[in-house]
């Protein structure tokens, strides 16, 4: 089950200020939905999505099992959570894939779109 702590705790600091302040920094494209995202991987996903009504949420903490991590998008509908893996240093790797195997350790269902997968995101999201 997915628990937005939004919710159910209120407004407050779920990572470091540091942190907090590279992610802001790092929207720079803004959705039709209207909210700014990081990367075209991930505007491309959030149109699709908003375009055929599949709600979502964005970028948003949440408590997986005994941590906090912060999904790309969380389609609340199903429960299904889509990371767009954008980048492939050394580092990115380590931590995408701690974030997947804590998805995986709590049952989730994870849909991974590299960039070169991108179109296959409308053929996948649109049954």
């Amino acid at each position: 089950m997915i628990t937005m702590l939004k919710k159910l705790i209120g407004p407050i600091r779920y990572m470091t200020e540091e942190f907090e302040d590279k992610v802001a920094s790092g929207m720079k494209y803004l959705s039709h939905a209207g909210h700014p995202v990081q990367s075209i991987g991930e505007l491309r996903i959030a149109n699709h999505l908003y375009d055929n009504g599949i709600p979502y949420i964005y970028d948003t903490p949440m408590r997986v099992g005994k941590d906090i991590l912060r999904p790309d998008f969380v389609l609340p509908d199903s429960g299904m959570i889509i990371e767009f893996k954008g980048m492939d240093t050394e580092e990115y790797n380590k931590k995408f894939e701690r974030k997947l195997n804590i998805y995986a350790k709590s049952g989730h269902e994870v849909l991974i779109v590299h960039p070169q997968g991108l179109e296959q995101v409308k053929k996948l999201l649109s049954r």
